[in-house]
């Protein structure tokens, strides 16, 4: 590195624009680009032993080349690289939150790919997320991730929809995914009506076949489980109270936020939190029982406003599944929703239906 010196290459980044490249030359002629990781290995944010942790030296003696050409601080000019790729993940983040109606106190970030110790922990403390790696994450491709998941919206506009129409529309929308791949048993479908517009919509997503089968995760001991509910809810380690969820693929623990208000966390065998319900219901009930208790807990959560009533958002938990029934308008829709998913099931089978309140 002793022998490099800096040069400028001109190249397109985009129509009509024209930017600076900067590489150092080697004494052995190679050319060698200063890049976000390298940043981050300068500033401390690799730890020890993960995939995109450089050699210091290296590292620093570069930006010291290439901060005496700018005439500026190399440790300033390192955070400025971070600053600028953090500033693109962020917009995409912020642009996911909206979309999705997530909760940034329940957030996290976990990084996968081989330069997730490199931008994840810098991004995390830049937008105030807790952040984790993946497991053996410079084996996983984000991308590839992203494609393994097959995803499919259906709208229709209906007058007044009968509890057949919205039942119709959510099988249409599943019956997509799984016709381009998806496994059946990982599809998800998310109800949505608008009552102004007439608007019926169903969102289904889920994984592929293929990306299922390849997937094995440890199962995770309680404390570990205890400790993801503690990390997701922002609560002490010994306050959850583990309810009897009937399913060995989850765990589903009650949090008394305040004196008349219980949140409920779902987390799977691995100890991935899967649901987060705040301001819930839960009840413990069976195939054969279901549609008592969940006439209870949509009487229970139903929130009452200026503007008339706002049903909960309603979830069932049983099996290896977590079904959404969405947050609809009338209860009937509803119960139809729950008779399609149950559909076939013995009517012994366990399980716990979550409503979460929402405002009216």
């Amino acid at each position: 590195m002793a022998g490099a010196r800096v040069s400028f290459l001109e190249g397109p980044a985009a129509i009509d624009e024209r930017a600076a490249f900067l590489t150092l030359e080697l004494a052995d002629g190679t050319r060698a680009a200063l890049t976000p990781t390298c940043a981050a290995n300068l500033l401390g944010y690799v730890p020890d032993g993960a995939f995109a942790r450089g050699d210091p030296l290296s590292v620093q003696l570069a930006f010291e080349i290439v901060a005496r050409r700018l005439e500026c601080d190399a440790r300033d000019l390192a955070r400025a690289t971070l600053v600028c790729a953090a500033r693109k993940l962020r917009g995409t983040i912020d642009e996911l939150i909206e979309d999705y109606e997530l909760d940034r106190r329940s957030l996290e970030l976990v990084g996968g790919g081989g330069g997730a110790a490199a931008l994840v922990p810098f991004l995390a403390e830049t937008i105030g997320l807790d952040y984790r790696l993946a497991r053996d994450a410079e084996y996983i491709s984000p991308i590839g991730v992203a494609l393994a998941l097959v995803r499919d919206v259906v709208e229709r506009t209906v007058v007044n929809p009968r509890p057949s129409d919205v039942v119709a529309i959510r099988r249409e929308a599943l019956e997509r995914v799984v016709a381009a791949g998806a496994a059946p048993d990982l599809v998800e479908v998310t109800v949505e009506i608008d009552v102004r517009r007439n608007l019926v919509r169903a969102i289904a997503s889920g994984a592929t076949a293929g990306a299922a089968s390849g997937t094995s995760r440890a199962t995770a001991s309680e404390a570990e489980r205890r400790s993801a509910v503690g990390r997701a809810m922002r609560c002490g380690a010994g306050e959850p109270h583990e309810l009897e969820a009937g399913s060995p693929a989850f765990a589903i623990y009650e949090i008394r936020a305040t004196r008349s208000r219980v949140d409920v966390c779902v987390v799977d065998a691995a100890g991935v939190v899967r649901l987060i319900a705040r301001r819930a219901v839960a009840q413990k009930a069976t195939v054969a029982t279901v549609r008592r208790a969940l006439e209870r807990v949509l009487d229970e959560a139903t929130a009452f406003g200026d503007v008339g009533r706002a049903l909960p958002e309603v979830h069932l938990v049983y099996g290896t599944r977590i079904a959404s029934l969405g947050a609809l308008a009338q209860s009937d829709h509803v119960l139809a929703l729950a008779d399609e998913e149950l559909r076939g099931l013995d009517g012994a089978t366990p399980l716990v239906a979550l409503a979460a309140r929402r405002s009216a």
